[in-house]
């Protein structure tokens, strides 16, 4: 799977990946294995001609320029054109990212000003607009979701971690854990069509992770992929994607916490009276069980005094 970060702006919406995309539910046969050879292998296609990709999927030339213009093309050379400027500029950006973000000279006490600035861009509002469709979808799914799985591992469990914690503090039917844990299968095994998965993944897109979102979609369930790039491996097996946008010049997990703080408040929000049920319960259960430190307990020890009078 090609790794290459995701365009944002005016020029997402010309990105030849995001056309392929938008299209693949209604390609027809020829033209969807044309698709998946791009989306695959665009490291590869990017050096190939019409001639080379027709021998290698055994169908003709021709078809693969009609699959051009299928797309928004007039043709394959204007199709290939957008297609390498789009890997060469894309797959050097992770890299890219880090090796700028090196400075031997910078002086330290820069720095958390400079962090801080970088989050603030990065929630810039443009940014996130164009997810909101996508969000409202995802969170009416979550809604009516027999059981809701977060799901990701290294790096990226930290989100699911997040998620998973505040989730299930108002909630019971929660489950999250780390796609690289020995009981991975077995804890999703159980998935139907009435569940959601959350699969979380950033480049450089760990395997585990990938293989467990493709086996959530072969259990039928809904997928929702929470990621930095179309071309992410695990769009694959992903019914939505949740793309979150980082422009920060260092790996930065403020907008993806941010998008899955707006998901806990959403669902939150529209389990109002179930939440509030679950919620005090599991604030009884803490109390009674001393889990807060003594200043803390005492407080909400009060608190609970005042609202039975």
């Amino acid at each position: 799977m090609c790794e290459t970060a995701e365009p944002f702006g005016e020029e997402r919406e010309t990105n030849i990946f995001l056309r392929i995309r938008k299209k693949m539910p209604s390609l027809s046969v020829s033209h969807r294995i044309i698709a998946e050879l791009i989306l695959n292998k665009c490291s590869e296609v990017v050096k190939m001609s019409s001639h080379d990709i027709a021998r290698e999927l055994k169908i003709s030339p021709s078809t693969i320029v009609r699959f051009a213009v299928e797309i928004g093309y007039s043709g394959f050379r204007e199709m290939m054109s957008d297609l390498q400027s789009t890997v060469f500029n894309y797959s050097q950006a992770p890299m890219q990212k880090l090796r700028d973000s090196i400075r031997e000279n910078e002086p330290l006490e820069t720095i958390l000003q400079k962090v801080v600035e970088q989050g603030v861009e990065n929630l810039e509002l443009r940014k996130f607009t164009p997810l909101n469709d996508t969000f409202m979808k995802v969170v009416r799914f979550m809604i009516d979701a027999e059981k809701i799985y977060l799901i990701g591992a290294r790096s990226s469990y930290c989100v699911v971690q997040y998620g998973g914690f505040y989730l299930s503090t108002i909630a019971k039917n929660i489950s999250y854990f780390s796609s690289s844990s020995e009981t991975r299968y077995e804890q999703l095994n159980e998935l139907t069509e009435k569940d959601i998965v959350f699969a979380v993944s950033f480049h450089r897109y760990f395997k585990d992770t990938v293989d467990a979102t493709a086996f959530a979609k072969k259990k039928h369930a809904f997928v929702v992929g929470i990621t930095d790039s179309i071309l992410s491996p695990i769009a694959n097996y992903c019914d939505e994607l949740l793309l979150v946008p980082s422009t920060a010049s260092f790996s930065s997990y403020i907008p993806s916490i941010a998008l899955m703080e707006a998901l806990v408040l959403a669902f939150t929000q529209a389990k109002s009276a179930e939440a509030k049920k679950v919620l005090d319960e599991r604030m009884v259960l803490l109390l009674e069980n001393n889990v807060y430190a003594e200043m803390e307990y005492k407080r909400a020890k009060k608190e609970r005094r005042g609202t039975d009078m």
